[in-house]
């Protein structure tokens, strides 16, 4: 019975690892249930499943998806946030709570990937704008040279249009002065 519950709970761990874009690691010692709870809430919103996992079993289903680079970073208590959406917003997400609420949680590093990633590159995670902010300003550059291409093929015809008006009101001056 105890062997079935493990298998199922390493092929669960796998999957839900092959399916993340990202998964972190933290480490969840002392840290209390209400916090976990909180910051649980807080990640579901972003799209992000955050389990409390035992090593050994999370070794093994890192092992089975060949994502066994993260393997040294499951010492102690342990739990790891699957970031299923985005890599920056799992990233972002976490360090706003801790950064916040102040809690003893601590960001091991993870997995971006295929690639093992450490906590520093899990901070510059956060520094990266939004992936909506990202398209925002590449649509802007690209809309830029277009609208300037417009502009100066249309200034020699408004150049012609304000001759002719010009023009329209000198002759509807010479009308009213005969």
């Amino acid at each position: 019975m105890v062997k079935e519950y493990k298998v199922k709970t390493v092929d669960e761990l796998a999957d839900t690892l092959s399916r993340s874009s990202i998964a972190i690691v933290t480490e969840s010692k002392g840290v209390n249930t209400a916090s976990i709870t909180q910051l649980r809430k807080a990640l579901r919103e972003a799209g992000v499943e955050y389990r409390v996992v035992k090593n050994t079993l999370m070794i093994l289903a890192a092992q089975k998806v060949n994502k066994s680079g993260i393997k040294p970073m499951l010492q102690g208590p342990t739990a790891i946030a699957f970031g299923m959406r985005s890599e920056i917003a799992t990233a972002k997400v976490l360090a706003d709570y801790i950064r916040t609420t102040g809690t003893p949680l601590k960001i091991k590093g993870g997995i971006l990937g295929n690639r093992t990633i450490d906590a520093k590159d899990i901070t510059a995670l956060t520094l990266l704008p939004s992936r909506e902010a990202l398209i925002a300003d590449l649509l802007g550059k690209m809309k830029s040279p277009i609208s300037a291409t417009v502009f100066v093929l249309g200034s020699p015809i408004r150049g012609i249009v304000g001759v002719l008006q010009a023009r329209v009101r000198q002759m509807e001056g010479q009308q009213q002065a005969a």
